[in-house]
């Protein structure tokens, strides 16, 4: 818990998007949050997912099926926001430099 709250989890996700799309050349991410968890809700829409729905999804660590949103983000939305304000990373060549 010290470190909630500083941004490292942004960082973290905007790196891993950086590369699903930069060098796995990936087509479409999707994550789910907890609905009961709204800082990940908020980490994921700052790395560019958008929300499509909520729904019972399985969770065996958590002991079984749970309420979460789900998020998408396409090759397409990513270089959209490729060079704006990114999430936590900017990308200069192909290299992922946090910022």
């Amino acid at each position: 818990r010290p470190h909630w709250g500083r941004g490292l989890m942004r960082e973290a996700a905007g790196a891993m998007v950086e590369a699903y799309f930069a060098y796995a050349r990936g087509a479409v991410l999707t994550s789910a949050a907890l609905v009961e968890n709204p800082a990940s809700r908020r980490v994921l829409e700052g790395c560019g997912f958008t929300w499509q729905w909520r729904g019972e999804r399985p969770f065996p660590a958590r002991g079984g099926p749970r309420l979460c949103d789900l998020f998408r983000q396409d090759r397409a939305a990513w270089l959209a926001r490729r060079h704006g304000a990114g999430c936590g990373a900017d990308v200069f060549d192909g290299i992922v430099r946090a910022a």
